[in-house]
């Protein structure tokens, strides 16, 4: 297997009354706006009404996402192994992004790569970020109403950090790392064929 480096910078709190520490948290990190992200049964109990009633408290605004799926079925999970994710373990470890944040990055480029294999799929995640169809747009036109709808959802709903706050050295993102995510076992999952030119093109499209 290609070996590579993956930089997660994620802090991880577990135990009672740790819920207590996220203002705490959010100050030292100098996140401004949490995204909550859970399912439905975590949604039906206490917990979820404790942090909103904290980060209220704290003058926080937040966003919450609760259809996450429990133990989702394994063709979810094959379905979103994609060139997104190799993107974002070269990048990630490059600039020190955590991986989330660099498959939020990488999706735009992803989702327009993929944009025929699976349009329907493209469009019904479109829908829910909020895009407008009628029925009448061709697979790449699809994509693009999809991205403008994540791009949007990702910078100013959830506000993520934004990816020059990493000050990428653009030098770094060159053939020799477009040749590493090609190599990536988990390219070869994406649902249409990915070049090596392609790779180049996807990383033009998510630094320039």
């Amino acid at each position: 297997m290609l070996s590579y480096r993956l930089v997660q910078k994620t802090k991880v709190l577990a135990g009672s009354g740790v819920i207590r520490q996220l203002p705490q948290l959010l100050e030292e990190t100098g996140f401004c706006k949490p995204f909550l992200v859970f399912d439905q049964g975590l949604s039906e109990t206490t917990i979820i009404t404790c942090i909103t009633d904290l980060l209220n408290k704290n003058n926080y605004p937040y966003a919450i996402y609760d259809r996450i799926t429990p133990d989702p079925a394994a063709n979810l999970v094959d379905g979103i192994v994609h060139i997104g994710h190799c993107i974002a373990h070269e990048i990630g470890a490059a600039f020190h992004i955590p991986h989330g944040a660099a498959c939020s990055y990488a999706f735009p480029a992803m989702v327009k790569h993929i944009a025929y294999a699976d349009p329907d799929k493209i469009k019904y995640a479109g829908k829910f970020l909020g895009a407008s169809f009628d029925g009448s747009e061709t697979p790449d036109v699809i994509a693009q109403k999809t991205c403008d709808a994540y791009i949007h959802f990702r910078d100013n709903v959830v506000s993520l950090t934004p990816l020059s706050h990493y000050e990428p050295d653009l030098s770094k993102v060159n053939l020799s790392m477009a040749k590493t995510i090609a190599k990536d076992p988990l390219t070869s999952m994406t649902p249409v064929p990915v070049t090596l030119e392609d790779v180049m093109y996807m990383l033009y499209t998510i630094f320039v």
